[in-house]
């Protein structure tokens, strides 16, 4: 997929959806943000060196041998700017339960969507200024999708920070307080608020805006 020129300014204390069909160039873009796939002939500007750069890909392998406890001494201990410590009493019931119960459990015992939660709650206390998140909801179940989602939204408001993700799952996203950019043919076609999104079809249905969109 060919990335246009494009001059495109994410947003600060909100988190930044990436949506499109697929093919449309979402990976492709998330790549070249991230440096793993080189520019030709075009440059990026104002983007955070690579080790203040976190991006989960959606073929995120675990090795399932492993402990949850090992995957967190992993990616603390590997955080060249160090990491948040994890502090349980700001957590919620639900959180806590699940975090002490996939810690001692082998990756291999983990559903997809306990690995997903886990994986992207222990990304989120890395420092880092860019957090890129390619497909974070997909194959999970709804509630697995919200618990994510708040999360991802949390870490939007965290200073310094900014939070990229791409999702196919438009519903979800009218209880978040995020901003849209609609990635269509390898150029953005809208930016602007969820509000903003619907308002050019029914103002409720973000399917049906997204329909109206790629088919003009």
């Amino acid at each position: 997929m060919i990335i246009r020129d494009m001059n495109i300014d994410f947003t600060p204390n909100k988190l930044n959806v990436i949506i499109g069909k697929n093919g449309a160039g979402k990976t492709t873009f998330f790549d070249l943000l991230s440096g793993l796939l080189k520019t030709r002939g075009g440059i990026i500007k104002n983007v955070p060196h690579q080790n203040d750069i976190v991006y989960q890909t959606q073929t995120s392998n675990l090795f399932g041998s492993l402990l949850g406890s090992d995957l967190k001494r992993f990616l603390f201990g590997t955080s060249n700017n160090g990491y948040s410590p994890i502090d349980e009493e700001n957590m919620s019931s639900n959180e806590l339960s699940l975090l002490r119960r996939l810690l001692p459990l082998k990756i291999s015992k983990m559903s997809g969507g306990e690995k997903r939660w886990l994986l992207i709650y222990l990304l989120t206390h890395l420092n880092k200024k860019l957090f890129i998140f390619d497909e974070p909801l997909s194959g999970i179940d709804p509630i697995e999708r919200i618990n994510i989602l708040n999360m991802l939204d949390t870490l939007s408001h965290k200073k310094n920070t900014l939070v990229l993700m791409s999702t196919h799952d438009l519903l979800e996203l009218q209880h978040i307080d995020c901003n849209i950019y609609l990635l269509f043919q390898g150029s953005f076609i809208f930016s602007g608020s969820y509000g903003d999104f619907v308002k050019y079809f029914d103002n409720k249905n973000a399917n049906l805006a997204f329909k109206y969109f790629v088919s003009k």
